[in-house]
């Protein structure tokens, strides 16, 4: 398979020294990479350590096809990769011929953007309109926020940038639109349907017409109604979405936030268009999530191991804060929304995998429980899960062991795949699924007394 994937190896050989009997390891650094606005390419270092067996480097670009990098089988080594900008490289260390999976890193590229100069408070844009009244033509390549509104319907073509895995759980959704001939100037009345335009200004010719933005593969807008999917709503004309963007200097508008509504109310005959409100909300104490957010995860193993799989400090700090957001919850809504707004990139990083786990465990709590239980007893089960060191594979695969396992142990004790397990094995990650499906096989060839 062919990638746009350089690299250069530097293999450092494991040393015969005693080493202490931990989990194997995978990093990258750095990660994500950042890079200037003209610069495509970066590098960023693997280094591995199985602990003692060989380990074999392999990396899925974009979520595709996975291709093995390095030829020599040593259990610790170091291998530098080129990548590019926009571009998902998910590296995983294996044992030999694939048979288990020993660790796993995401990285990202992005291209940093350096701050506008004379940049207003609040990082919005300066915007203007000429003497004679017509709005002005901006391009906005400079990296500044502003105010993007776009009036939904089928001139929206809405489309998926990227599936989630263990350490971005999310469904990264890109939303093509045209640009407004006008600004949305007050908010938006004058937009035709799949138009987007800033509030007081216009898109120059050459500017973007896309947007990204990231959201859980089940996410249901509190705004809208859960009754309603966001993609349902965004194919609307009657509805309007009001983002905050930035260019990302890669042909596409990043969204910070958007927020949801119709733009004029009716008042007797004549429409009258509300006010734009700059609500806000109570501040979020992040310190007292994260400190109760710790205490949850310690409570579960599957939470400590992920916990502790975090990349550094700053990791670490977002998923207690989102093992603390999720607590109880299934589902992602505006207060989840906020509370990640307030974190940095890197605490982001941690807080979409608490989020993610936390939601997958919640839905099926009792069940989860039940087939961690059962591994804690029966071996050949135990054996089985360990197959993949995944956290999220193990999830799966207790969901399905307290479905199908052994109904003398605590299990249902499922004889066949139906309708009700098919809709939880499909509720998981994609991670989730191949340990669901790992653990019905192992539990279908057996006999369980019933």
């Amino acid at each position: 398979m062919k990638l746009s994937l350089i690299l250069s190896v530097s293999v450092l050989l494991a040393t015969g020294a005693t080493r202490a009997n931990i989990d194997p390891t995978l990093s990258a650094n750095p990660n994500p990479v950042k890079l200037p606005s003209d610069q495509k390419q970066g590098k960023t270092t693997l280094t591995w350590n199985t602990e003692g067996g060989n380990g074999f480097i392999w990396v899925s670009v974009d979520g595709g096809e996975e291709t093995q990098l390095n030829e020599a089988n040593d259990a610790a080594g170091t291998l530098e990769a080129t990548v590019e900008v926009g571009k998902s490289y998910a590296f995983r260390l294996y044992t030999l011929d694939k048979e288990q999976l020993l660790a796993e890193v995401v990285v990202t590229v992005v291209t940093e953007q350096s701050p506008p100069a004379n940049k207003p408070p609040g990082g919005q844009s300066p915007v203007g309109r000429r003497t004679d009244g017509h709005p002005i033509i901006k391009t906005v390549a400079d990296g500044s926020e502003f105010k993007l509104i776009c009036r939904c319907g089928p001139g929206l073509h809405i489309g998926r940038v990227g599936a989630g895995d263990i350490f971005r759980p999310l469904t990264y959704m890109s939303i093509d639109f045209s640009r407004g001939t006008q600004s949305a100037f007050p908010i938006g009345r004058n937009l035709q349907s799949g138009q987007c335009s800033p509030r007081d200004f216009v898109l120059a010719k050459g500017s973007p017409t896309q947007i990204q933005q990231t959201l859980l593969s089940d996410f249901l807008t509190g705004q809208v109604g859960r009754q309603k999917t966001y993609e349902k709503y965004l194919q609307d004309p009657n509805n309007y979405v009001f983002f905050t963007v930035y260019d990302t200097g890669d042909g596409s508008f990043w969204a910070l936030d958007s927020d949801y509504g119709k733009p004029v109310k009716a008042v007797g005959r004549v429409k009258v268009a509300p006010p734009i409100t700059a609500t806000s909300p109570a501040p979020v104490n992040l310190k007292a999530l994260a400190t109760n957010g710790e205490a949850i995860a310690n409570q579960d193993p599957l939470t400590v191991k992920l916990r502790n799989q975090q990349r550094d400090e700053s990791s670490r700090r977002g998923f207690d804060i989102g093992m603390a957001a999720a607590e109880g919850q299934m589902l992602m809504g505006p207060g989840k929304e906020r509370i990640r707004a307030a974190l940095s990139p890197a605490e982001q990083i941690g807080f979409d995998v608490a989020v993610a786990f936390s939601f997958e465990r919640n839905r099926n709590a009792e069940l989860a429980a039940t087939g961690a239980a059962i591994a804690q007893t029966d071996p050949i089960v135990a054996e089985a899960r360990n197959a993949d060191l995944n956290v999220f594979y193990w999830l799966g695969f207790d969901i399905a062991t307290g479905i199908f396992g052994d109904p003398s142990l605590g299990a249902s004790g499922h004889t066949a795949v139906g309708p009700g397990s098919l809709k939880i094995r499909n509720s998981l990650s994609a991670i989730g699924q191949r340990g669901f499906d790992a653990s019905v096989k192992l539990h279908l060839s057996r006999n369980y007394k019933r």
